[in-house]
């Protein structure tokens, strides 16, 4: 089983900071690549394409985590392990998203899930018990797990909040 990348100006980060970062980093790349794409196979590709000139893409990544993180002084080196692999196509919403997990992440981590508890009238802490950050998608794929729908995981379908 693949390891989760290690940076380690960003390890002291708690979970929900470290899903800020990584949704920042992979909005930037949205802006520089664009989403126009219609497949990860596409993005993987112009991902390669940006990639390969790699003093125009050290500057770019540099000048990102500046823009993302300042004063922590990441630089291109602590990211060397981002590569076309390392994208995914969340199951759920169909968004390409960094996977800076063990490479096993079915959902993206875009959209952080939030539960208002009515009882002590707050929201409820991001942090599952295996001290994961939950996203939106990640529920969503929980609840069909649950529900035993069967069929290729590409086919969840929502439509207003509900299930198709």
């Amino acid at each position: 089983m693949p390891k989760s990348p290690v940076v380690e100006q960003i390890s002291h980060f708690d979970v929900e900071a470290k899903r800020c970062f990584y949704s920042d980093l992979t909005v930037s790349f949205y802006q520089i690549l664009g989403d126009r794409f219609s497949s990860l196979e596409e993005f993987r590709e112009e991902f390669a394409d940006f990639r390969s000139d790699l003093s125009d893409y050290r500057a770019t990544l540099d000048r990102i985590l500046e823009d993302i993180a300042p004063g922590y002084g990441l630089t291109w080196r602590d990211f060397t392990w981002i590569k076309e692999n390392r994208w995914k196509q969340c199951a759920v919403c169909g968004r390409v998203y960094l996977d800076y997990t063990n490479g096993r992440s079915m959902t993206c981590y875009l959209d952080e899930y939030l539960r208002f508890s009515l009882q002590s009238r707050r929201f409820m802490d991001n942090v599952d018990y295996r001290g994961r950050a939950k996203s939106m998608c990640g529920a969503k794929y929980t609840a069909w797990k649950k529900r035993g729908r069967i069929g290729p995981v590409n086919f969840i379908l929502f439509k207003k909040g509900e299930f198709m």
